[in-house]
């Protein structure tokens, strides 16, 4: 472990400004400190900003990604697809279930899963409605 604290150290990461490298000369705390930012960095390695592919994906030879989308604060999103099916209806089934899987994922976070279905349908008609902007080819 003394390794590490030195290899932290003398890559001069600091989270505190007022003492060399963050540290505060506790040691109890400094530990904590390093878990921290060995946390943030998982071990030095960027963070992946992709999701991890579903089983299917590994577990299905036929399988294919049909949509990626990308988001950004204060961007438009930037989405690429495969048209995949002959029936471009096929698409209103899968954002249903999209919709559902995500009102699923905040289920689990605590909010009511009929309420968020409620505003991403909401939301789905308001654009549909009035678009807030207009796809553009990437």
């Amino acid at each position: 472990m003394l390794g590490l604290v030195r290899a932290i150290v003398n890559a001069g990461l600091s989270a505190d400004p007022s003492t060399p490298c963050g540290f505060s000369g506790s040691i109890a705390s400094d530990y904590e400190w390093i878990a921290v930012i060995l946390s943030q960095t998982m071990f030095g390695k960027k963070p992946k900003r992709e999701l991890e592919p579903p089983p299917i994906a590994t577990q299905n030879a036929g399988s294919v990604e049909v949509l990626r989308v990308w988001a950004a604060s204060g961007q438009a999103q930037e989405v690429v697809l495969k048209t995949t099916w002959k029936d471009a209806g096929a698409w209103g089934l899968m954002l249903a279930d999209v919709a559902r899987h995500a009102a699923n994922a905040y289920d689990v976070e605590g909010q009511d899963r009929s309420e968020v279905l409620a505003r991403i349908r909401q939301l789905f008609d308001a654009e549909f409605a009035d678009p807030t902007d207009e796809p553009v080819q990437i």
